[in-house]
């Protein structure tokens, strides 16, 4: 009797490309964070110290990180859809590194090599490298989702996905945690420097793949015309795809209710939970430590019921925490419930990726990716400006009592989040029911 050898198990990481790529891209987003932490110290700290302009020299970083998002990404998606993939990320973190080694020169900031500057031209510095790198990293995030379905396959995308979603949530962690530590402990030079660092260390594991398939694939030949067509054509199947249509709005709603929250969870942790200012990292640990156990979590789930099920039921879920969360004026309470808000937010998170990839033609990727960044940029800003709008002036001195309860500003605003984001969940779940297989 024949005895067949034992089928092989695949490592936990997927594939040695994937593996590659997933320790790349968590060195380079955690690079990301301790860079934008680090232009923030340095600002506050150094530039604009004790300056009434402080607050708004800060707001230009992000300013700049957004133009691009808006104006370059709709149009960099028909790019990276015509170019072979790897070498689009190759060049895009080679010429990030290379503006931020520029910076450190440009901004007087090596020791055997100073150039005098001025604090306008400092800052316009700083703000030209954030925005030619948000250029660059409009080009390289398409890249990325097409180049993940290539090195992935279908039945493994939600274990990528969560593996690349616990990199974020690791990075905010850690980003801002180190930042300070090497600006004031060795030097803003040294934290810039490992910014730069860390595109290099991305680089070298792209550069490292054994990707074969798709390496030899040409660009059409471009005109202006075709690039239209090309543009619009992205556009078209993006409105007329159900899943695509629903995943975005349903983001859109998501990312304009938390956005919100988080312009005011400050507010709501020392006004409305009475907690002092210095256990407000206390609450915000609370959320990332669910982020990560959501992300060790999903992709059991997801296999269990599904990318569409699991998408619409952590929508739901964030939507029905926000809610309790809204009510609670007790800290501890209130750490727990942002646990499980963290824990139910890594579904969606993780499960929309492999929606996307798995829904779009792989030469329509990158218009499609393109499609989502913009808008969810654009959803982010004006949350952030509504928010503070709201509790600043519209319902600042707003009160009222219901059934025995009393609404204050803050908790009324968080109680429409969270509904906002129970909204969104029915409507993903009435737009994705039929998405079975997806």
């Amino acid at each position: 009797m024949l005895i067949s050898p034992p089928e092989k198990k695949a490592p936990f990481y997927i594939n040695r490309d994937f593996g590659l790529f997933w320790v790349g891209q968590a060195i380079s987003i955690i690079g990301d964070w301790l860079f934008d932490t680090t232009l923030v110290l340095w600002i506050a700290n150094k530039i604009a110290f004790k300056q009434d302009w402080a607050s708004v020299a800060v707001a230009g970083v992000y300013v700049a990180t957004a133009i691009p998002a808006l104006l370059v990404g709709p149009l960099a998606g028909v790019f990276v859809d015509r170019w072979p993939k790897r070498p689009v990320l190759l060049w895009m973190d080679a010429l990030r590194a290379l503006l931020v080694l520029l910076l450190i020169v440009a901004s007087g900031l090596v020791p055997f090599l100073p150039v005098p500057v001025s604090t306008g031209s400092q800052l316009a510095s700083i703000y030209g490298v954030v925005l030619l790198a948000s250029v660059c990293s409009q080009f390289f995030a398409p890249a990325k989702l097409t180049l993940i379905g290539d090195l992935v396959s279908k039945e493994d995308r939600p274990r990528a996905s969560s593996f690349l979603q616990g990199n974020l949530y690791l990075a905010v962690v850690l980003g801002p945690l180190l930042a300070p530590i090497l600006f004031f402990g060795v030097g803003v030079t040294w934290a810039l420097l490992a910014e730069a660092l860390s595109y290099m260390a991305s680089f070298a594991t792209i550069f490292a793949l054994k990707l074969t398939r798709f390496e030899d694939e040409e660009a059409p030949a471009g005109n202006k015309a075709r690039f239209w067509t090309e543009f619009f054509e992205g556009l078209r199947f993006f409105a007329k795809n159900q899943v695509l249509r629903v995943v975005l709005i349903s983001t859109v709603l998501a990312t304009v209710g938390t956005g919100v929250g988080n312009a005011l969870l400050f507010f709501f942790a020392t006004v409305n939970l009475g907690a002092p200012p210095e256990l407000f990292s206390i609450l915000q640990t609370g959320l990332g430590i669910g982020l990560l156990v959501g992300v060790v979590l999903a992709p059991r789930y997801i296999r269990w019921l599904g990318n569409a099920r699991a998408f619409w039921s952590g929508m739901l879920g964030i939507g029905v925490t926000s809610v309790i969360f809204a009510q609670l004026t007790n800290f501890p309470a209130a750490v727990a419930v942002f646990f499980l808000t963290g824990v139910v937010n890594a579904l969606p998170n993780v499960a929309s990726g492999p929606l996307v990839i798995n829904s779009t033609p792989r030469e329509l990727l990158g218009r499609v990716s393109a499609v989502f960044n913009p808008l969810t940029t654009l959803s982010a800003l004006a949350a952030s400006a509504l928010g503070g709008y709201l509790y600043g002036t519209v319902l600042h001195d707003f009160h009222f009592s219901l059934l025995g309860f009393t609404f204050g500003p803050l908790d009324t605003i968080f109680t429409f989040v969270g509904l906002m984001l129970v909204a969104a969940g029915v409507y993903a779940w009435w737009g994705l029911r039929d998405a079975r297989d997806v």
